[in-house]
């Protein structure tokens, strides 16, 4: 409501309310600018265009901000829900951005019904028919939610019994030390704590995932070292996904390489989606500002082009990397292009002893729900974790710790709405929103 109340209020008189010459702004809108709906005098604005215009005008400044390479849609409202599991199930249709909508729906109802009480002159507002209306709204949009959302977990929760004869995955979580992890004299050691906990397997699974850049050499550059990374992997009997900060053809990936279990590289992925200013400055602000080539140290990562599905003992995966999973439409493309699991390989030791990567980890929840496939995630540090259909998380490791996670993951069986159109919800409310503003003025003075 607070968040409601200076961000988005202030701007919804501008949009409703027409002023006269010499009168303040929120004189005309409060006491000069009427309406009469159903015969009763009210606010300019109605509480159905008051409400509405806020939740789909934040919808679309949510969804404006995962675009382009500066996008950045960290924070989103419904992000606070990632516990609400019955809630976010929605998003299998609408993405995200249908909590988001259903979140600012009620506090900007309620910030409407404060505000009327804080003018007694118009708390008669509150006995409208467009004020019913709102209220159908309101409670259609509750029944619908919780009905949807307790039909979707009792048709995509499995029980442990059930998982069994999926695929068995293990996370390693190593916990590197940052000052050693980018020193190449540590690379042993480095490699010494992953073989180490990997031989900890009593069993061999289907797939030991190793976090983003836990091998920071090049492979193509170290045959020694990569031919000793294949011969151990063929030894646990397992397949292996890992990180590697990899050089080719003079340029630099954030990559993630699949090695089979015959001690093979069966394939890879690039990371595409860069995080700008850190991995690469985006090339228009080299045109606009050249200096930054001599300003920037070192070599921009170069973004990956394929979208890799790999082909895995029981069935076909992808793996995206570090945050690269907060942009929904990213991960929906592994999904439509035949992805059954998904695997988010990071190292959010970056963010040190804070909430951010409570926060990350809290957002592929709703990646897993978009598209109902389980996800693996293996960071550095932390949060390891695996994900259910239903967004529920099973087995996730604390903060700097190192150790090993182990589940079964079921394969998605289905194409979601999402996975099918996308943001399509999003960009009705972007749509919505931009109708809004041009047909203005949409009320009329009494006079």
């Amino acid at each position: 409501c607070l968040l409601f109340q200076y961000c988005i209020k202030p701007v919804i008189p501008l949009l409703f309310h027409e002023s006269k010459k010499g009168d303040s702004l929120y004189a005309a809108s409060s006491e000069q600018s009427a309406t009469q709906i159903g015969g009763h005098k009210t606010d300019a604005v109605s509480p159905l265009k008051y409400v509405l215009f806020a939740s789909v005008l934040w919808v679309s400044l949510e969804y404006i901000r995962t675009l382009g390479p500066l996008g950045f849609p960290w924070g989103l409202f419904a992000y606070a829900q990632w516990k609400n599991v019955t809630l976010i199930q929605m998003v299998d249709i609408t993405g995200v951005y249908g909590v988001s909508f259903i979140i600012m729906l009620f506090n900007a109802a309620l910030a409407y019904i404060i505000m009327q009480y804080r003018k007694p002159s118009l708390s008669n507002t509150l006995g409208t028919p467009q004020m019913s209306v709102l209220s159908i709204i309101l409670v259609s949009a509750i029944i619908f939610v919780f009905y949807y959302g307790m039909n979707a977990i009792g048709k995509y929760s499995l029980t442990v019994e059930n998982k069994r004869g999926g695929i068995d995955v293990a996370i390693i979580q190593g916990n590197i030390d940052q000052n050693e992890k980018w020193d190449e004299h540590y690379l042993g050691k480095t490699l010494g704590v992953f073989y180490g906990l990997t031989r900890e397997l009593r069993t061999s699974p289907d797939l030991v995932i190793w976090p983003e850049t836990a091998i920071t050499l090049s492979l193509n550059e170290n045959p020694v070292v990569r031919d000793n990374i294949l011969g151990f992997v063929k030894s646990t009997g397992s397949s292996l996904i890992t990180g590697v900060l990899e050089s080719e053809n003079n340029k630099y990936y954030n990559r993630a390489v699949f090695i089979s279990r015959q001690g093979e590289i069966a394939g890879k992925y690039d990371k595409i989606h860069l995080v700008p200013f850190v991995e690469a400055v985006p090339k228009f602000f080299y045109v606009i500002m050249p200096f930054l080539k001599q300003a920037v140290p070192g070599e921009d990562f170069t973004p990956g082009e394929t979208f890799a599905v790999f082909s895995g003992p029981k069935g076909n995966f992808s793996c995206c990397v570090c945050f690269e999973s907060i942009f929904p439409g990213h991960i929906r493309r592994f999904a439509k292009d035949g992805a059954s699991f998904l695997v988010n390989i990071t190292n959010d030791a970056w963010f040190g002893k804070t909430s951010a990567p409570y926060h990350h980890f809290a957002i592929n929840v709703f990646r897993a729900v978009e598209n109902r496939m389980e996800i693996a995630r293996a960071a550095n540090s932390g949060i390891s974790g695996f994900i259910d259909k239903t967004g529920t998380p099973a087995y996730y490791t604390k903060l700097y710790t190192r150790g090993i996670i182990r589940s079964y993951l079921t394969p998605r069986t289905n194409i979601t709405f999402y996975t099918r159109f996308g943001d399509v919800f999003a960009f009705a409310c972007l749509i919505a929103s931009l109708l809004f503003i041009i047909k203005l003025p949409v009320t009329r003075k009494v006079k």
